[in-house]
């Protein structure tokens, strides 16, 4: 075993108790869904002269309007999500805050079958979305040298996108819980941006490896795989810090509006750089090993 063979297999065994970390962190901890989820009601206000946050908390549940969001929006306004409320208790907030000139810019009222409709439309997109990366990725690699098999590619390019599905979900979790990020519709988005990512950089070294052994079969498998990997990792690394900055930029000088969702592909694309190279390759390692057993 050679110092690579111990480095990937360290990360390897970290990535496995970092993925049920998140797992745990998951069901213990849970999510904060939006309304997009749940139901409810998303209202955005302007004012001539901009209340306090406080303000605008304290007059949400001085009229019955249950808030699980406040965002501002621009210099002079805040969206607003509450939990199912009624058109009353709107007006009854807009009095509350009349001394700011209130003007209604936006209202969207999600109830509960529309929820439910895109939840059940979010998961068969992520589903359909993963047989299809399996599919593709079974087809491209069917001319790799036996005894590796196309599938053992695909298979483990999707093993490897849900370890950074679960991770990003799982940092999410917690912070819903410190920090009020709600899984809504622009997340799932965030999540099916990063199926692509992740496999784009997964398959730059996969497609290495196939040349490889293609090129060099007097050579273990396990050494051309290592090869691959050192082959590609600094354009994998170069790529996605390019993104990283991008995303870190909007992150910090994006907007509220739109920070939760950079964040998520943030956490996403760091992930699946890292599993690209350290855990895609050792799971077609061990693919190959169960393979040939």
């Amino acid at each position: 075993m050679n110092s690579f063979d111990k480095v990937r297999n360290f990360f390897f065994y970290f990535s496995i108790a970092l993925f049920i970390a998140s797992i745990v962190t998951i069901f213990t901890v849970g999510l904060t869904l939006g309304i997009d989820f749940t139901g409810g009601t998303k209202y955005e206000l302007s004012f001539d002269k901009l209340p306090e946050r406080s303000l605008v908390e304290e007059a949400a549940k001085k009229t019955s309007n249950e808030l699980t969001s406040l965002q501002l929006i621009g210099s002079n306004g805040y969206q607003m999500k509450f939990k199912p409320t009624t058109a009353d208790n709107l007006k009854n907030l807009n009095k509350e805050l009349e001394s700011y000139v209130p003007k209604e810019q936006n209202l969207e009222i999600v109830g509960p079958s529309i929820s439910k409709e895109i939840t059940q439309q979010a998961l068969v997109s992520m589903g359909l979305a993963l047989l299809a990366i399996i599919i593709y990725i079974t087809w491209a690699f069917r001319k790799v040298p036996k005894p590796t098999t196309p599938l053992s590619f695909g298979l483990s390019a999707v093993l490897a996108l849900l370890h950074d599905v679960v991770i990003t979900v799982g940092i999410y979790a917690v912070l819903g819980k410190f920090f009020g990020a709600e899984v809504d519709t622009l997340f799932v988005t965030a999540i099916l941006t990063v199926f692509g990512f992740s496999v784009h950089d997964t398959i730059v070294t996969f497609d290495r490896a196939r040349e490889n052994l293609i090129l060099h079969p007097e050579k273990d498998f396990v050494a051309n795989i290592n090869n691959s990997v050192l082959q590609t990792v600094v354009r994998s690394l170069s790529t996605s810090m390019t993104v990283v900055f991008v995303l870190s930029a909007l992150a910090l000088f994006g907007g509220e509006s739109i920070r939760w969702f950079v964040i998520a592909l943030l956490i996403g694309v760091i992930s699946g750089t890292y599993s690209s190279i350290f855990v895609a390759s050792p799971l077609l390692i061990l693919f190959q090993k169960f393979h040939r057993r």
